[in-house]
């Protein structure tokens, strides 16, 4: 005779077979589910290995999963546990073995003990393929947008050069397209009865601008039609002024007072200074377009803090033969003053940009020296900065604060993060940077270049202890087979078992 079963056995029981048959719910486990398959799909594999006897195939696998997470996503040990237990059930109900075997345990307690200090930066490094994006005009363009009216203007003042006239002239203001005959090898109009030639070759940045405004313009709309009035089309060319240094004006007075101070400069100006006035004109983001630039360039070039940065002023930059120099005294950098105070002597830092010179004697794009040569020009003609402003200023001059760094990067990342044919992330899961995303990157290509965690200490971070630049370094996931970034585990904690799935280089 079989005993009852008490009720606490039967709603054991019972407990047990729904776990067995149950359904993901909607939530943070479906959430966890989906994201694996994600990521199996973009790996090119299934998400349930095919022989569903075999433990280990699903376990391997299911490491690969959860060592991705913990290092582009800096999951700590129990967030790596609580997925591989979601994953886990998961490949269970499937009709798989569990998959937790010793390996998926011994690895999860390193990833633990790994993770039980400090914390790497939560954030994501460039690769050497985003740094050149970031130079990209194309990409630039989709950032960092133009309107027709801007357009309209720049083709103005670039119809003021080639006739000597002052832009806010009304006879070059309310020149029609018409007047205007264009060709690939020069632009031909005529202005109070003269003939102009705007020749592609000896008027490059003049010919550029009237292009590119006939090519945006439908139809045989002249400058005012564009604009909509003249009005309109002045306040743009004040505006212009405004960003080129010319004047200060702002408001219902800005016009009168651009049109009075504009006149003595343009004809005291010479034709490169207006050259450099049309480049603005036909760029209203140019300071801060330059100045995002500079700030990743050099900020990856140098491995700067943004306290280092924050301190340095304009007239403690030095040009030299090939980039530029600057020094920080001791209490201008992280941990100056303590090696002071531990007898140091010396503690001051000099970092520097230099020209990237390749064998056609050009620099490329993305050369840091040619970017900061960029932004001081602009800061010292449009802000008419001085030696004792800092090097990169928010909108009211002041210096730069973190959120503005973010705001810098995140415009950057928003157009190089999958380039021009890859698509782009999910909303929500646009790549997280910060300044900190400069030293990242800084010691991530340090380390890919060869450089040891020594002398990326010494030359870039500035950590004394190898096991922080650890979290500073990001490698290339050779299983991934992309230009993924991932954080260095030390393979001292994770073992050989990582090492079969990550390679260092790419």
């Amino acid at each position: 005779m079989h005993e009852q079963a008490s009720p606490i056995e039967d709603a054991r029981a019972h407990l047990a077979d729904e776990l067995a048959t149950r359904t993901p719910q909607h939530g943070t486990e479906l959430r966890r589910i989906k994201a694996y398959r994600a990521w199996c799909t973009a790996n090119g594999l299934s998400p349930l290995p095919a022989d569903k006897s075999r433990t280990d195939a699903g376990e391997t696998q299911l490491r690969r999963y959860l060592h991705s997470g913990v290092s582009e996503r800096n999951w700590s040990g129990a967030s790596a546990k609580a997925t591989g237990g979601a994953l886990a059930r998961w490949f269970v109900d499937q009709g798989l073995a569990d998959p937790r075997g010793a390996r998926y345990e011994s690895y999860l307690a390193a990833v633990t003990r790994a993770t039980a200090g400090k914390a790497p930066p939560n954030v994501e490094a460039f690769t050497a393929r985003q740094l050149g994006l970031a130079v990209d005009p194309d990409l630039q363009a989709e950032c960092y947008p133009i309107s027709d009216t801007i357009r309209a203007a720049a083709a103005a003042i670039a119809c003021g050069i080639v006739a000597d006239r002052n832009p806010l002239d009304e006879g070059i203001l309310r020149l029609d397209r018409d007047q205007f005959v264009v060709r690939a090898a020069e632009i031909v109009f005529e202005l109070d009865g003269k003939r102009l030639v705007v020749d592609a070759q000896r008027h490059a940045p003049e010919h550029r601008a009237l292009s590119e405004f006939f090519n945006a313009v439908q139809g045989d709309q002249g400058f005012v039609d564009v604009a909509g009035t003249t009005e309109r089309l002045r306040s743009a060319l004040a505006s212009a002024a405004v960003r080129a240094g010319i004047g200060t004006a702002r408001k219902e007075k800005r016009n009168v007072r651009i049109a009075t101070e504009l006149r003595p400069w343009w004809d005291a100006a010479e034709r490169e200074d207006r050259r450099w006035w049309l480049s603005n004109a036909s760029d209203p983001h140019l300071a801060r377009r330059l100045q995002d630039v500079a700030i990743l360039l050099v900020g990856v070039a140098t491995g700067h803090r943004k306290a280092e940065f924050d301190r340095l002023r304009l007239g403690r930059i030095t040009e030299t033969d090939d980039g530029y120099i600057w020094t920080l005294t001791a209490d201008e950098h992280k941990g100056g003053l303590l090696a002071i105070a531990r007898g140091r002597r010396g503690a001051s830092i000099t970092r520097g940009v230099s020209h990237d010179l390749r064998e056609s004697g050009r620099c490329p794009l993305a050369c840091p020296a040619c970017a900061l040569r960029a932004h001081l020009e602009v800061r010292r003609r449009s802000h008419n900065a001085g030696d004792d402003e800092p090097l990169f200023v928010g909108p009211t001059g002041a210096v730069l604060g973190s959120t503005g760094y973010q705001g810098a990067l995140r415009r950057i990342a928003g157009f190089v993060d999958g380039g021009l044919e890859e698509p782009r992330r999910e909303a929500g899961d646009e790549m997280r940077v910060s300044s900190r995303s400069l030293r990242t990157t800084a010691a991530t290509l340090a380390y890919r270049s060869g450089m040891s965690r020594k002398e990326i200490a010494d030359d870039i971070t500035g950590h004394r202890q190898l096991s922080t630049v650890d979290l500073y370094i990001r490698m290339i996931d050779a299983y991934d087979d992309t230009e993924l970034t991932l954080s260095l585990i030390d393979p001292h904690v994770m073992g050989d078992k990582l090492d079969e799935h990550h390679t260092h280089g790419g």
